[in-house]
């Protein structure tokens, strides 16, 4: 069974690399999927919160940079 991982970074080479790293990974197997603002990482979270409610979808972790384009340092938090 493959651990989902939500990458939400801008930087195409950054989110790249990550995603090889654990795509590579010979601990687990790991599905990525990648957006590149919080936006759009807030508006799948909440897909995948109604499909999980339905019985698919889950998200394991969420891996976040910390300089979005559209929020910045621990706003993302919030």
């Amino acid at each position: 069974m493959s651990l989902n991982i939500l990458l939400i970074q801008d930087d195409a080479q950054g989110a790249q690399a990550v995603r090889d790293a654990l795509i590579n990974s010979s601990d687990r197997r790991f599905r990525v999927e990648w957006v590149r603002t919080c936006a759009l990482g807030l508006e799948r979270l909440s897909i995948l919160d109604k499909q999980h409610r339905h019985g698919s979808g889950e998200i394991s972790a969420v891996l976040v940079d910390l300089l979005l384009p559209d929020v910045a340092g621990m706003e993302i938090v919030d």
